[in-house]
This record gives C-alpha cells, sequence and structure tokens, in this order.
C-alpha cells in the first residue's frame, strides 16, 4: 500500500502550534511570592516581563549548568548554549512556545561531546543544516520538530519520548525513542534505534537505522530492509524480517486523526504487555 492511500493529517502539526505572543509572569511572580525559592531561581525567558528577553541573553547571563524557563511565544534565535548542560522548558507547552531558527542555521547549536540539551515542551522549526545540532545528548519530552533544511535533530545520542518529527529524521548513533510520531522523507535514524510505541510513516525511500529494537510500532511506507529486531509491530509497505508477535496488515488508523487507530484496526489489543485498562496493549506512538 502506498502511504498516499492515508489519511494524512500531519499538515495540521506542520503549521506549527498558534503564535499567542508573550503572556503574563503571574506563574514566575507567585514563586518569588510563596518562597518557592527553587521556582523563583530559575531564569524566566520572556519577551514581555522576563528576568530575560531571550534564550541567548539568559544563556550569555549564566555560567556553567542552566534550566531556563519559557513563557508561551516565539522566540526567533539561533542559540548557541556551549559545553555544559542546559534545560529548555515550556510553562504551556510545544503548542504554544516556538523556537523558530528563520532559516538561519539551526535553531540551537550545542558544542562539547559531554554537553546535555535537554528540551520540554518546545517546537523547533525552520533550522538550516538541522532543527538541533549538538556534539554531546539530546534529550527532549512533548517536543515538535518540523520544517527544518536537514535532520530534526543531531547528536551522539538522541533520546526523544512523546514527540512528533516531520521532515527528516535523527542523526545520531544510538536514537531511544518513544511515543512518537515520525512522518518524513528519507532515514528514520542513522544509527541503532530502540524505539517503543513509535508510528513511522515514510514518504519517500529510506531506513530505519542500523540496529537496535522497536516493540509495539506501527512501520508504513518504503523503507530498506532493517537489520533490527521487530516486535509486536506492524509493517505495511515495505519487506522486513518479523520478531515475534509482528505482522504485515493495513493499520486502518482513524480518518482525521493523527495516525490514531480505528476501532477495527488489527493493531488495537496485539501489542506486547497491557494498557491502563487491562486489555493488551494497542500498536503506534496514540497508544502512550
Amino acid at each position: 500500500m502506498g502511504v498516499s492511500g492515508l489519511t494524512v493529517v500531519w499538515l495540521l502539526a506542520c503549521t506549527g502550534p498558534q503564535d499567542t505572543g508573550p503572556t503574563d509572569t503571574v506563574a514566575h511572580e507567585t514563586a518569588h511570592e510563596t518562597g518557592d525559592t527553587a521556582a523563583a531561581l530559575v531564569p524566566y525567558v520572556c519577551p514581555q516581563g522576563g528576568d530575560f528577553a531571550t534564550i541567548q541573553a539568559a544563556l550569555d547571563a549564566t555560567d556553567g549548568d542552566v534550566t531556563l524557563s519559557l513563557c508561551p511565544a516565539r522566540f526567533q534565535e539561533n542559540v548557541v548554549t556551549g559545553a555544559r548542560s542546559v534545560t529548555l522548558t515550556s510553562t504551556a507547552g510545544g503548542d504554544t512556545t516556538w523556537l523558530d531558527a528563520g532559516r538561519n542555521g539551526p535553531a540551537i547549536t550545542s558544542t562539547g561531546e559531554s554537553s546535555v540539551l535537554t528540551l520540554v515542551g518546545i517546537s523547533v522549526r525552520n533550522g538550516v543544516g538541522g532543527g538541533v545540532v549538538a556534539e554531546g545528548t539530546v534529550s527532549a519530552t512533548g517536543v515538535y520538530w518540523y520544517d527544518s533544511d536537514g535532520p530534526a535533530v543531531q547528536a551522539r545520542q538522541v533520546e526523544v519520548g512523546d514527540g512528533r518529527i516531520g521532515g527528516e529524521g535523527v542523526v545520531a548513533e544510538t536514537l531511544l525513542v518513544s511515543g512518537t510520531l515520525w512522518e518524513g522523507e528519507g532515514d528514520f535514524s542513522t544509527g541503532d534505534v530502540d524505539g517503543k510505541n513509535v508510528t513511522l510513516v515514510q514518504t519517500g525511500l529510506g531506513s530505519l537505522g542500523v540496529g537496535g529494537a522497536m516493540v509495539n510500532a506501527i512501520v508504513v511506507g518504503a523503507f530498506a530492509e532493517w537489520a533490527g529486531d521487530l516486535r509486536y509491530t506492524d509493517v505495511w509497505g515495505s519487506t522486513q524480517t518479523l520478531g515475534v508477535g509482528s505482522f504485515s496488515a493495513d493499520p486502518l488508523f482513524e480518518a482525521g486523526t493523527e495516525y490514531t487507530l480505528s476501532a477495527g484496526s488489527p493493531c488495537v489489543d496485539a501489542g506486547e504487555g497491557q494498557d491502563a485498562d487491562g486489555t493488551p496493549a494497542d500498536l503506534g506512538w496514540a497508544a502512550l
């Protein structure tokens, strides 16, 4: 089956989060008033009313490892973190908080093999040469990657959870991924993949990665044969060596959704383990 036969609603995600603009600083101010020292000491980055108006300004003003709290806004920057551990976390999530590279390079560049970049609830878009380019480790939760010229993220090790990737995949020696949707063209990963409850939709030609294992996954499209272990996985559209519990069938995604399963999908109750209601686990990213 060709990918064109699917109801593709990724366009909704690719339009990006709603640009709500700067918001108030109630949560930040409350932390000061209530004596929540830990929260109050985390620099708050917001174009209006923040400790800093830009992410780069906050990084330039701090030494060593740092955590920054971002308000819902569009940050049009090309951030350079340096060789340290940096955490960027949104107060409202990836559908409201943009990091837009403006086609001027990567959105974030992190140097140093020991560096650790952690992203929580942010949309990364419009990078050139990649969305995030790092020499160390990148960990991303609730992050949307799209509209970049180059891989979504490039690093030595990448961990992605509860995320969405549109366009090119990941360049890494090791990719740990769960609860994530990827729709794109080319290689999903250039290294080993350890995946659980992922939905991969290939719109062109490419590979899944070098090796590793996937469980409770859905793999759709023209992927080259993978050397890894596919367990309890639905593979539709490419020839793969199927492991325990795996099969090949149209996943029957629900129309008008981001690849969630219809009631009649063969991927329902087809996984390893159990859902919260005690039934066998479903396959794909939407099951988590």
